[in-house]
């Protein structure tokens, strides 16, 4: 006898997201690797609002199966993904559509909203203009340039705390130059 398996949404890691979504420390742009459109919910289990949207998206994972893939990430467990993304409010979610193009959007939105957007932005094949995203005020275009900027500033903190730190101790070393070459020339003698 045959069992049917019906696909529900998938938890999903740091590494899993490297692996199967994009690999923000060995690729510089945006580059999906998955081949289904997706939806990644930045959620965690303390969230109110992020309770009321799992089940949705649990139902819509079954109904879209085969043509959607919905991912869940728990913010609290997956930090570093979240700071990439730069999640302030939860649930985040992360749109990806048929052409592998993101779009990031908070809140908790109700069935119907979802089942729209989906519908006529996610399955929809879409007609790519322009690769490289010519334009900064096209809203895809835009987050991939802020997930971009995201994406330099971690991979750059690291010589950013290096100048930092380095900037720091010159800093000390010359006030305290300064503070020696003060006290040398206008010494004050207390009788």
């Amino acid at each position: 006898m045959f069992k049917l398996i019906i696909m529900a949404t998938v938890q999903m890691t740091t590494q899993d997201f490297k692996d199967k979504v994009f690999n923000y420390e060995t690729e510089q742009d945006w580059k999906y690797l998955g081949q289904l459109p997706a939806i990644i919910d930045f959620y965690a289990d303390w969230c109110g609002p992020c309770k009321m949207v799992a089940p949705v998206l649990e139902e819509l994972s079954k109904e879209y199966e085969g043509k959607l893939v919905i991912y869940k990430v728990n913010t609290d467990i997956e930090q570093e993904l979240s700071a990439v993304f730069g999640i302030q409010s939860i649930p985040t979610l992360l749109f990806i559509d048929s052409a592998g193009e993101p779009m990031m959007q908070p809140g908790a939105y109700p069935k119907h909203i979802l089942k729209k957007i989906i519908e006529e932005k996610l399955l929809v094949p879409v007609k790519r203009k322009n690769k490289n995203c010519s334009s900064i005020n096209a809203p895809a275009c835009r987050g991939i340039f802020i997930f971009n900027l995201r994406l330099l500033f971690i991979q750059h903190i690291k010589k950013l705390f290096s100048i930092v730190i380095g900037t720091t101790y010159l800093l000390i070393d010359d006030i305290s130059f300064f503070v020696e070459d003060i006290t040398n020339r206008y010494s004050f003698h207390i009788k």
